[in-house]
């Protein structure tokens, strides 16, 4: 998780806005990362629950 992590201390011990603008963006990325990465599991659980319903109903 190093894309997340911020070369100086923050805003309150005179890091520059720069910095600050970076740590939004990459906590805003992981957020969103992590958003579709939750969607593609539930993609593949929904894909075998309804393999599963498809068996149970066959037997």
């Amino acid at each position: 998780m190093t894309e997340c992590e911020c070369p100086v201390p923050p805003v309150t011990a005179g890091c520059p806005v720069s910095h600050v603008l970076i740590i939004v963006y990459r906590v805003n990325w992981l957020w969103t990362k992590a958003l579709r990465d939750r969607w593609n599991e539930e993609v593949i659980i929904v894909k075998h629950e309804m393999q599963w319903s498809i068996n149970f109903f066959k037997r």
